[in-house]
């Protein structure tokens, strides 16, 4: 059992891929918030919500809870892209805007070409 654990968005493509990219490198357990059921004693301890799984992904690791870009900036340095996860923890509130336009546009192009990339580099290693 991997000693990370992952909420996405299980109908968001860019999550899917970007999470199927970071498991190349990262042992990790992960579920789409829509099959949590979030009225189950772990997630209320964990102050976990359904509201904030809609909005942003969540980690669970070694009784630590990050979300947003802090989650992203812990998977990017686990999975060996410590440079990229430097910047976003150096950046703060911008990696923060960054993310929520991320979260707000999946549909722009930029991320459904970056999805695309996501999916052709996981379809050489799986």
């Amino acid at each position: 059992m991997a000693n990370i654990f992952v909420i996405f968005d299980g109908e968001c493509g860019f999550c899917f891929e970007s999470l199927r990219w970071v498991e190349q490198q990262v042992e990790l357990d992960a579920a789409p918030f829509q099959q949590i059921d979030f009225e189950k004693d772990q997630w209320t301890k964990a102050g976990i919500t359904y509201q904030q799984c809609q909005q942003e992904v969540v980690i669970l690791t070694s009784g630590l809870k990050l979300s947003g870009a802090d989650a992203i900036a812990f998977l990017l340095n686990a999975r060996g892209n410590t440079r990229a996860s430097w910047m976003i923890k150096k950046f703060g509130r911008l990696s923060h805007l960054i993310y929520r336009w991320v979260a707000r546009n999946r549909n722009s192009l930029v991320i459904r070409l970056t999805t695309r990339y996501f999916r052709y580099s996981n379809k050489k290693f799986y």
